[in-house]
């Protein structure tokens, strides 16, 4: 077993979240998140606290750091491949975006809500992070949310709509498009709550950690055929 599979191990053995175990350990969230996902290795010291407080041996959980390197530089390197794909993604998909908002413009002057049924009109989705923002006015007002590096926010995803309440939204159906060097898509213990189930349902949230500070960055949602753009400042 491998460093990051003990240290995961032994976490939830405890009943700990990784912003807990962070707290424990003295070391940002984020950490915590790289050591678990194979893409570091602790210090010596941070290696120690964290034997001392799983009541274990430097050795147990970290028998040969020669060879866990070379597995770490592996995962690295896929892991940078990943992040390249899916800016490149998100760029196609963003091209994609802009090229179908124009031509909407340039076929229609507005566009007609989606129907469901006989009382309910999907106007659209709205994202937006449970924390403090400010609107930026432009062609269209933005709103830019103010995060910082190492913490993690709930984006909320929810359709926009008149009339009927029983019009819900599939998590599935959700992408989300960001970029990889700011964001990790936090898929861990906050998914496998019981709202995460397949329920379909007006709103969703979706968990992120911040890894890095940005001056500026988006995440762009696209869901039933209708997009929305999400924009942050990353303290560091």
């Amino acid at each position: 077993m491998q460093f990051h599979e003990r240290l995961k191990k032994y976490r939830k053995e405890k009943k700990l979240t990784q912003k807990e175990l962070a707290e424990h350990l003295h070391v940002s969230r984020s950490a915590i998140a790289k050591w678990e996902n194979g893409l570091g290795l602790p210090s010596n010291d941070s290696l120690e606290e964290i034997a001392t407080f799983f009541e274990t041996t430097r050795e147990d959980l970290l028998a040969d750091r020669e060879t866990e390197m070379v597995i770490v530089e592996k995962n690295s390197a896929l892991s940078r491949q990943k992040k390249w794909l899916i800016t490149l993604v998100a760029l196609v998909v963003a091209l994609l975006v802009v090229s179908s908002v124009f031509l909407g413009i340039f076929l229609t002057s507005s566009k007609e809500p989606t129907t469901v049924g006989e009382d309910a009109e999907i106007l659209g989705i709205e994202a937006c992070f449970l924390a403090e923002s400010e609107t930026l006015k432009g062609d269209e007002p933005l709103q830019v949310y103010h995060l910082k590096a190492g913490e993690t926010y709930a984006l909320s995803v929810r359709l926009r709509h008149r009339g009927s309440k029983d019009v819900t939204l599939e998590k599935s159906a959700v992408k989300l498009c960001f970029d990889a060097r700011f964001f990790l898509f936090d898929e861990g213990e906050y998914w496998e709550e019981p709202d995460r189930d397949a329920t379909p349902s007006e709103s969703y949230p979706f968990y992120f950690t911040c890894l890095d500070a940005a001056a500026y960055t988006e995440i762009l949602v696209i869901a039933g055929g209708y997009w929305c753009r999400v924009a942050a400042i990353i303290e560091a």
